[in-house]
């Protein structure tokens, strides 16, 4: 990493559980980094059809005008679309499938620029979900490029599970980058 990479705090999972929460952001850096290596949600729904994901979230839930334009793909299809929510960015941040593969892992990185700027603030997120078999039938890899309509400067960072835990040893990282 950079030399201007500085760890804000670190969450290892000792005891499974549905979030992490990054509270009192300091507001001396430039921009925030979130990287996240998360294991299988505990969740199985055989007729749940849809992809699982982490939720980002910023400033406590408390926010509205979340728009942005995701894509998302498994090697043999494509899917993109513009969304608009009102508490966090989701789309292309996958924890897992509709398959009960027990190797499943995925890696999450977030770059938010200008975070405590006085303008709107942006969000880029990067994710890749492996099933590490040999089918590898649960691949798929997301991007997300999101807009907060918002200028009060992010205070806190969130990272939600949708329906199930997170395995003990999931890992999470919040870095502030200083513009020097």
């Amino acid at each position: 990493m950079a030399n201007t990479y500085t760890l804000i705090a670190s969450s290892v999972l000792t005891v499974a559980t549905s979030s992490v929460t990054f509270s009192s952001v300091p507001q001396t850096f430039t921009d925030l980094v979130l990287k996240a290596s998360i294991g299988k949600e505990d969740y199985y729904n055989p007729s749940f059809d849809q992809y699982v994901r982490a939720w980002i979230s910023v400033n406590t839930n408390v926010v509205s005008g979340i728009s942005g334009t995701f894509m998302q793909g498994n090697g043999t299809a494509v899917l993109s679309a513009r969304e608009t929510e009102t508490q966090w960015w989701e789309k292309g941040i996958f924890t897992e499938s509709n398959s009960n593969g027990a190797n499943i892992l995925s890696s999450i990185e977030a770059y938010i620029p200008n975070y405590a700027g006085s303008g709107y603030k942006l969000i880029s997120v990067d994710s890749a979900q492996e099933n590490n078999t040999a089918s590898g039938d649960t691949t798929r890899v997301g991007a997300y490029s999101g807009l907060y309509s918002n200028t009060v400067a992010i205070s806190d960072v969130r990272l939600l599970g949708t329906y199930g835990n997170w395995p003990v040893g999931s890992s999470f990282y919040l870095y502030g980058i200083k513009n020097s």
